[in-house]
């Protein structure tokens, strides 16, 4: 679109629940607070400066596979209903093929699941402040 560099790739997280606060921005609409997302339009600048989540939350809370899990800009966390978990750094392994849970720190699967629970607990603006929170 008019404005949008070409051929420009952001190594942000962005979740369908951007789409909605993106149009109401083009718009010039109000975003309701209890909507999830924020607007896409902050990244869509030749050089963003506005800082940006840090974390998502990812679930399929139902079902005897259910799960819950959070992508940060690194590590993709998830935990089974069954109590199983996997953890893959996306920088070594990009395509999440092997599960690094077994091995890694558990300072680092502390900190992952507080977050984590924070994300699962969360709406609207406190999921906000909460996905930029590192």
């Amino acid at each position: 679109g008019p404005g949008i560099p070409a051929n420009q790739v952001r190594p942000q997280l962005a979740l369908n629940n951007d789409f909605a606060p993106t149009f109401a921005d083009i718009a010039d609409a109000p975003v309701p607070e209890d909507v999830d997302g924020r607007s896409l339009l902050p990244l869509m600048n030749s050089t963003p400066t506005q800082s940006w989540r840090t974390a998502v939350l990812n679930e399929k809370p139902l079902g005897s596979s259910g799960y819950h899990s959070l992508i940060t800009n690194r590590y993709t966390y998830v935990e089974y209903k069954t109590g199983e978990r996997e953890l893959y750094d996306r920088r070594e392994d990009p395509y999440q093929l092997s599960s690094i849970h077994r091995t890694a720190s558990p300072a680092l699967l502390d900190s992952l699941h507080a977050r984590l629970a924070l994300l699962k607990a969360c709406a609207g603006q406190s999921c906000r402040m909460r996905e930029d929170t590192p």
